[in-house]
């Protein structure tokens, strides 16, 4: 787990997009090549020793409520980790080759209108980017489940 230098604030709401893929070699858990979206190898904690670590399950892309306060820690899991994310077998790292590109998007408010309208423009400058079209379609479903709150309430 390596500090991004992010600092949260419990209940921010965040997004994290990855790209890109690890060849976690053969001492690896019998995977070679993995992407964010082959369900474990990408996992996020906040703070040093918050006692929880979140795995980025099957995504390119998730947006999460801070549950602490403290540094995003980013990390990837090969093989059994702690309660922290830290690695029980660190050797397994000493031949992985390749990288995840990560960008974290630390959200103003909680407004899902105005984060799909971002994520709209940002597709439109990349529009194969699987990190983006995750984030977009995850941020889309929320926009309307806010709309139809909204309108419920009326």
């Amino acid at each position: 787990m390596r500090n991004t230098g992010i600092y949260l604030n419990k209940g921010d709401l965040y997004s994290v997009l990855a790209t890109g893929s690890i060849d976690m070699g053969p001492r690896g858990p019998g995977y070679r090549v993995v992407r964010p979206e082959h369900s474990w190898p990408l996992m996020a904690r906040i703070g040093k020793e918050a006692g929880y670590f979140q795995p980025l399950f099957y995504a390119n892309a998730a947006t999460i409520n801070a549950s602490y306060s403290g540094y995003l820690y980013l990390g990837i899991r090969e093989g059994r980790v702690d309660e922290y994310g830290r690695s029980l077998t660190p050797g397994y790292y000493d031949d992985d080759t390749g990288y995840f590109k990560v960008d974290v998007v630390v959200w103003k408010e909680e407004d899902f209108v105005e984060i799909a309208d971002f994520l709209e423009e940002m597709k439109e400058k990349d529009p194969e980017n699987p990190a983006i079209i995750y984030a977009l379609k995850e941020a889309n479903y929320k926009r309307e489940k806010e709309k139809r709150g909204t309108s419920l309430n009326k």
